[in-house]
């Protein structure tokens, strides 16, 4: 059965689950979830598949309650909607009420009072963990923001898209250089290398990738298209030269939407890339999530995905998060660097596998 098949029964479940506020039998269940009803009359087998999803979103963190019927044995399931959702945040002392889903699941959900500064150190604490750019901690921090800005759009507001640079004057400048096709030059900070130094660029657009807004560029000094934050920006000037006349033109193959797609944090950097190719096994939902990041590989199967890696050590430990489920097969050095690094994990020595 298809890994999609398998989601959009567990979604079914979850659902059915959510919409009462009462444990429930599984035949009652079964009605609300196509795969689990056969003509009305759900068998021991789907039964047993629906033990088994239970089980396994279980794992995952979902707390399907099962609770005994009057002689002792178990018979109905419940989920909590205050087991499944986060509380709604608001502020102390605040005029607004808290922005809640109309849906029924959310009407049980608590508030929780935050103070003006506790939340804002919250908000900082969140964009600080993003910015180190870590594949186990990102995503986390990504969903805290996501959270932060829906349920307290006020504190946030300044986070958003309206003022992510520092300098209120690099936007529109930067817009007016894409508009009329002149080279712009700014002070830029590099986090990669920790410096800041002047860069001059042609602009080709602007895209907003979490929560960030990038300029797309190509940097003149090493010829080739680059992604600048413009919260990192200063002294944008644009080339004040023949204001009539473009300074260049966009290649013809030049596509604004694969730069809008967010990167994980071993594509970021300016390093030369190196093309790994990875052996998935399982079929649980965070392979099959990482499965889709990677490209179809030349000469392998389909359990074989190929990455575009620039940080080849943080590449390596988000693989190391699959625990045997994410494995390189090629090229030999990063292989003998996974071998290195795992056997590094096992003994508990200094993680210190060098690539080259």
């Amino acid at each position: 059965m298809p890994a999609s098949d398998k989601l959009v029964r567990w979604i079914d479940l979850i659902t059915a689950l959510l919409r009462r506020r009462y444990p429930v039998p599984f035949a009652e269940l079964a009605r609300d979830v196509p795969d689990y009803d056969h003509d009305g009359a759900p068998s021991e087998a789907l039964q047993r598949m629906f033990e088994r999803d239970k089980d396994e979103l279980r794992r995952a963190g979902i707390a399907i309650e099962t609770v005994a019927g009057p002689d002792g044995e178990p018979s109905t399931y419940r989920l909590r909607a205050t087991a499944f959702y986060l509380p709604y945040l608001v502020l102390q002392n605040a005029a607004r009420a808290p922005v809640r889903s109309s849906g029924a699941g959310y009407r049980e959900l608590p508030t929780l009072a935050l103070a003006p500064e506790d939340a804002a150190v919250l908000r900082r604490a969140a964009e600080r963990v993003q910015a180190l750019e870590e594949p186990a901690l990102t995503a986390d921090a990504r969903g805290a923001l996501r959270k932060l800005r829906y349920d307290l759009p006020e504190l946030t507001e300044p986070a958003g898209a309206a003022s992510t640079s520092r300098d209120a004057s690099v936007f529109p400048a930067l817009v007016d250089a894409i508009e009329r096709g002149k080279q712009v030059t700014f002070t830029y900070h590099s986090m990669g290398r920790d410096a800041t130094e002047s860069r001059t660029v042609e602009p080709f657009g602007l895209v907003y990738v979490t929560g960030h807004w990038y300029l797309i560029a190509r940097d003149v000094a090493v010829e080739g298209v680059r992604r600048f934050r413009t919260s990192r920006m200063q002294t944008v000037k644009v080339n004040t030269k023949a204001p009539a006349t473009r300074d260049f033109i966009a290649p013809p193959d030049f596509d604004l939407k694969q730069y809008a797609q967010a990167r994980q944090a071993w594509a970021l950097g300016s390093g030369d890339e190196t093309q790994i190719t990875v052996r998935f096994h399982g079929a649980d939902g965070d392979v099959m999530t990482a499965r889709t990041i990677g490209a179809a590989s030349d000469g392998f199967d389909a359990a074989h995905r190929t990455f575009a890696v620039r940080r080849r050590d943080v590449f390596l430990r988000w693989l190391l998060s699959f625990a045997g489920d994410a494995v390189p097969v090629h090229p030999p050095d990063i292989v003998q660097a996974w071998h290195t690094l795992v056997q590094q994990t096992l003994t508990a020595q200094p993680l210190t596998a060098e690539v080259a």
